[in-house]
């Protein structure tokens, strides 16, 4: 069975095919223009279909340009494309985890968690920085604040605390459920 492209193939395609047409080859130019043209399509709200991603790791070498992907899945998020998002999860065989408390500059509701995503856990604010290979939890991770001193102007913020959160776990804390242990 034939099947038509989606539009985000589409443009992918057509960028696959016509760029470095007016500069000569460069795989550097290429890569980066593969990855700008997966992130308009996401911005700028363009349907994904079910298994885009696959489509895209079958016909366009996305390890050059996607890397691990979890950037491209924050930017579905962040631009409220669940089409994109689905599609990337599907591709992964990854269930979302969803929270209700996260935020993106400002307080959204309920949303998935993707790397960079903030919310509040166990009383203090996290990050997410990665997913199990499994899928079963994520680690987020709260920080101390570096203060600057004469000698260190650009301190790094140290990791406070580690969590390994799963599914279970935040669907407790969305119901006042979670107890904390103590250390």
């Amino acid at each position: 069975m034939d099947t038509k492209d989606s539009p985000v193939i589409t443009l992918i395609q057509h960028v696959w095919d016509n760029a470095n047409a007016a500069t000569g080859h460069s795989w550097a130019r290429l890569n980066r223009s593969l990855r700008n043209a997966l992130v308009l399509a996401i911005d700028s709200g363009m349907k994904f279909g079910r298994d885009d991603f696959k489509v895209i790791e079958d016909r366009f070498r996305p390890s050059y340009w996607i890397s691990d992907g979890e950037g491209i899945y924050s930017t579905a998020v962040e631009s409220s494309n669940d089409t994109a998002a689905i599609a990337f999860e599907r591709w992964r065989d990854r269930k979302p985890f969803f929270f209700s408390t996260c935020f993106h500059g400002r307080k959204r509701g309920r949303q998935r968690l993707h790397v960079g995503a903030r919310f509040q856990w166990k009383s203090e604010y996290v990050t997410v920085t990665s997913f199990a290979d499994d899928g079963a939890s994520l680690i987020a991770c709260s920080h101390t604040r570096a203060k600057a001193t004469k000698e260190n102007k650009y301190p790094q913020d140290k990791v406070l605390h580690r969590h390994v959160i799963t599914r279970p776990e935040l669907t407790k804390a969305e119901k006042g459920q979670l107890v904390e242990q103590k250390a």
